[in-house]
């Protein structure tokens, strides 16, 4: 069998880009929201306004916005204050790796969290009432 140097060269740069890019693709975070894989990497990506991947289906996720859905949650979720929260009609279950609250509110300019059950962890509002945060809750 003879082997020409495209060929070669070819898959030569093949295994170098697979090499490269590989490991970097399973960085960005996943939002699964079936209620079987911990969600907290990429729920906290979508409130960090961080690149993620959407997998679950019957739930709408863009940058700062989350409705519907069932997620676990192995560890606490803080808001980045850059990004407004918006997060209605979800449900969240506390992955017994979880050591504290559920969501870590703190200096955020907006959170809109409205319809949402919590099961197995709450929340924790710090420094709640500065005159930039606005907080909707229910």
């Amino acid at each position: 069998m003879k082997l020409s140097r495209r060929y070669f060269l070819g898959g030569t740069i093949a295994v170098v880009a697979a090499a490269v890019v590989g490991p970097h693709l399973h960085r960005i975070p996943t939002i699964w929201a079936g209620g079987i894989h911990d969600d907290a990497d990429g729920l906290q990506a979508l409130m960090s306004g961080k690149p993620f991947v959407v997998a679950g289906e019957g739930m709408t996720a863009r940058s700062g916005t989350l409705r519907g859905g069932s997620y676990l949650v192995g560890h606490t979720l803080a808001p980045d204050g850059r990004v407004d929260i918006v997060v209605h009609n979800a449900t969240f279950t506390a992955l017994p790796s979880l050591r504290g609250p559920m969501f870590q509110i703190e200096n955020v300019r907006s959170f809109d969290f409205r319809g949402n059950i919590l099961k197995g962890a709450g929340i924790a509002f710090v420094d709640v009432g500065a005159p930039h945060q606005v907080v909707y809750f229910s």
